[in-house]
């Protein structure tokens, strides 16, 4: 049974009691006990600290509590750096400092996996803040008034950033200057509810230089607002080469991107080098690629290491070959995004790699590519946070049988699921490191090597 606690005026009616958060469970979030012993889950806190609370929701066996006051703070507990760090929901843990941060992702991934493999360390990132290499910004507000931001937590309400701090330095600027010059030339703003106006959201990215930049927008429908003047624009005022892409997303969705993008001009891609690995990357408007540059260089040392003697490698969701090119075997890719899979061709012909990519749905063609061009001796597998479809992984382990198998994942919880079935078959974990792809958040990747 559920109840959500809303009480009267001033929330009078709304249980009160002071709790000790015994510890920091994925997702960021304080557990603790009321006095019945029954679980509480609670925002904003640091493991160790006394804290007053009010019940917020309740259920049969466990409650979710509101921080009122913070009794007894910890000594991990830090000022956040980001002025709307309450309101918005982009990160949870910067109230606590960085090595604190480590420390508990670190916890909850030896919680996870403790059954296969007990990793003892976790790759810092080098940048706290100002990491991440794209920036999607939902449109609201009025015409000439143009608000740009993030959604609060578990809601549709817009909370305006005009500088946030994990997010690269040139976005923030970029961004700004969209702002105004998007309100000058009265663009409309997309309205969700009436599900009028044109602009939805302003999406851009940027390479490790910060001296390319990438703008994408995605509007409602296709509408000229001088988008070829803004690249003329950003490159004046950032000394930057600039790429513009128009996305139409005409439906009713939560989904940011449609399915047509058009370039209108400048760069088709930016360009993302990694010298001492010896990769340089061309990364298209839409392509997935690793929000964090340093920390993406360790999946890629992992791999290397992992796979130098595999000779045939089947890389599953493998976006433009970013764990597989680097690597001195035949390569079959698999994803379901075209412009990914047009980049991971130019890519490896321009290396003269023996390569294949192909956009396909991985369930529906890992058969049949396992009958047209055989066996692999080493799978890479590197899914979206729903992790691996039940069939792909039975077609792995029971008709392609691979010596080695490299795991990387964004959510425990799925990785969790898919090593139970992996291991079942005979494979184990013979590596495994935690990497903080994601600081001042709860989320962290995982790359797991597995043999037979």
């Amino acid at each position: 049974m559920r109840r959500i606690l809303k009480g009267k005026s001033k929330s009078q009616y709304r249980q009160r009691e002071i709790v000790v958060i015994e510890k920091i469970v994925y997702e960021g979030v304080g557990l603790a006990r009321l006095k019945s012993g029954k679980v509480v889950f609670v925002d904003h806190v640091v493991d160790g600290e006394m804290v007053e609370i009010e019940l917020i929701e309740e259920h049969s066996d466990w409650a979710r509590g509101k921080v009122l006051n913070v009794v007894k703070p910890s000594v991990n507990r830090v000022i956040p750096e980001c002025p709307v760090y309450a309101q918005c929901g982009g990160c949870n843990l910067q109230h606590i400092s960085y090595e604190h941060q480590l420390k508990i992702k670190l916890e909850n991934a030896q919680e996870f996996f403790k059954k296969w493999f007990y990793p003892e360390k976790i790759f810092a990132s080098p940048n706290q803040f100002f990491y991440r290499n794209r920036l999607n910004l939902q449109v609201r507000g009025r015409v000439g008034e143009m608000k740009l931001g993030f959604f609060k937590k578990a809601s549709h309400h817009l909370v305006e950033v005009k500088n946030c701090k994990i997010h690269m330095p040139i976005l923030n600027e970029a961004s700004k200057i969209l702002q105004n010059v998007l309100n000058r030339w009265k663009v409309h703003p997309y309205n969700e509810i009436k599900h009028t106006g044109t602009l939805r959201t302003l999406s851009l990215r940027t390479n490790p230089k910060q001296n390319e930049l990438l703008v994408i927008f995605v509007v409602r429908e296709g509408h000229t607002f001088g988008k070829k003047q803004v690249a003329k624009i950003l490159s004046r005022k950032l000394g930057v080469k600039v790429g513009v892409f128009e996305n139409t997303n005409p439906k009713k969705t939560n989904v940011i991107f449609g399915n047509k993008t058009s370039h209108v001009v400048g760069l088709e891609n930016m360009t993302v080098n990694y010298p001492k690995l010896g990769i340089s990357y061309a990364v298209p408007p839409l392509a997935f690629f690793q929000v964090n540059y340093p920390v993406a260089a360790r999946m890629l040392e992992i791999t290397k290491e992992f796979l130098k003697e595999a000779d045939y490698v089947w890389d599953l969701y493998c976006g433009i070959g970013f764990l597989s090119l680097p690597l001195e075997a035949k390569i079959l890719g698999i994803d379901e995004v075209n412009d990914s899979i047009r980049a991971a061709k130019y890519m490896a012909k321009s290396m003269g790699k023996k390569a294949i990519f192909y956009t396909a749905d991985v369930a529906k063609a890992a058969p049949k590519f396992l009958e047209k061009f055989g066996k692999p001796n080493a799978v890479i597998l590197d899914p979206p946070r729903a992790g691996v479809k039940r069939e792909t992984l039975e077609l792995i382990l029971e008709k392609i049988k691979p010596k080695k198998i490299l795991y990387s994942s964004c959510k425990p919880s799925t990785l969790r699921r898919d090593l139970e079935i992996i291991t079942s078959y005979g494979y184990n974990v013979t590596y495994m490191e935690v990497l903080d792809m994601f600081p001042q958040t709860h989320h962290f990747e995982v790359v797991t090597c597995l043999q037979i």
